[in-house]
């Protein structure tokens, strides 16, 4: 049987590789995230379903990333990797009748600007009636 030249070569690159890759996933990257969760109400009631957009308020002089989850029972909440970085917010909303993929929207991108903390929290959202 012969024996490829360069194959302590591929090795060693591969296990380098390997090394740097398991490095960079080991330590997070940007600023640091909290994460947040909370209840969102309409007309008093849990909201079936809904979308939530978190973004840095950029008026307010707030960088760093954005996150999006979902609202689910009146329920939603981020992970940390997918939190906020605190400060003030703008928080964007879509609003559905029911749990269900094709129900109607009850209103859409309702804006609400928040100052959220520099660590894990909770922030309840309700929503007005004239969101409609």
């Amino acid at each position: 049987m012969k024996r490829n030249p360069l194959a302590p070569q591929v090795s060693s690159a591969l296990l380098l590789l390997s090394a740097v890759t398991i490095a960079g996933c080991s330590r997070p990257s940007g600023p640091q995230k909290y994460p947040l969760s909370g209840k969102v109400l309409y007309q008093g009631q849990p909201l079936p379903r809904g979308d939530l957009i978190l973004a840095p308020d950029a008026e307010q002089q707030n960088e760093g990333p954005g996150s999006f989850c979902l609202i689910k029972d009146g329920q939603y909440a981020t992970s940390a990797d997918g939190g906020v970085v605190g400060g003030p917010y703008v928080l964007t909303i879509t609003g559905y009748e029911s749990a269900g993929e094709d129900s109607k929207p009850l209103f859409t991108d309702f804006q609400v600007k928040v100052d959220l903390p520099k660590q894990g929290s909770t922030h309840d959202i309700e929503i007005p009636d004239q969101a409609r």
